[in-house]
Formats: structure tokens, sequence, C-alpha cells
């Protein structure tokens, strides 16, 4: 998408489905434009700036963006520019995502474990329930 081509510009996201206090990574691809003036943007996340005046490259080059952040519960991910000069001179902006955290898979070693600490645990509760010492 071209960003501050004319007139100030401001693009953010519909309401995201984050939960609260998880961290995600908003991420973008930024480049200027080879027959322009340098524009800047700011980078927001639910409304605030977490990177002000981020400069285009000096050519039409992508280059990549990675921010963490942390949610506060239906959070808005978005950008923020003014136009440099008086001429069309917008920047893109591609590529967009907000990642969330992902689940820990189980150790495959805590499949063998978790059902011989139960027998260990089950016996020793029988024995107790039986008078026996051990």
């Amino acid at each position: 998408m071209e960003l501050n081509g004319n007139l100030p510009s401001y693009v953010h996201t519909t309401a995201l489905a984050t939960v609260a206090g998880d961290s995600y990574t908003f991420s973008f691809a930024y480049a200027g434009r080879s027959d322009g003036g340098t524009n800047t943007i700011d980078v927001l996340w639910d409304g605030s700036v977490i990177q002000a005046a981020l400069h285009a490259p000096s050519t039409s080059a992508w280059t990549y963006y990675n921010f963490t952040v942390t949610a506060q519960g239906n959070d808005t991910a978005g950008f923020s520019s003014i136009p440099y000069g008086d001429g069309s001179y917008g920047n893109f902006i591609d590529n967009v995502s907000v990642v969330g955290p992902t689940a820990t898979p189980l150790p495959a070693a805590l499949l063998f474990v978790a059902p011989a600490l139960a027998g260990v645990f089950g016996f020793s509760r029988r024995k107790a329930a039986n008078g026996v010492q051990a």
C-alpha cells in the first residue's frame, strides 16, 4: 500500500484478537520511492508510537522491520505519516503481520515419564491407605 502520497495519512488495523499481557511480533516491509523525497512514518501499536520518524530507505529496495509488543487486549497496529514537500511522493508498506505467542510443545520424554510417575504415586497412596509403612 502507498502511504503519504499528497496528504498526511493514517492507516491502522481493526481491533486484533490479542490477549492482554502476551507478547506479539509486529512486522512489515517498508520501501521508499526512487523518484521521491525522504518521507518518514511513525509506527503505532494500539494508538501509541513505538517507533517515531522511521525514514524510508533512500532507494526503492524493501527493508523489513520487526517490533516486539505487549498486548493490552484487542489492540490495533498502524502507521502515521507526513508527506515530504509538495509532490506525490508516498512510500510503500507491505507484508504487515502480527504473530502471537505459540504454545510450547511438551517434550516427547514426558509422554513416557508421566505414566510412570502416576504409577509410583498411585502405589504409594495405596500402601498408605492399607497402613503399610515404607
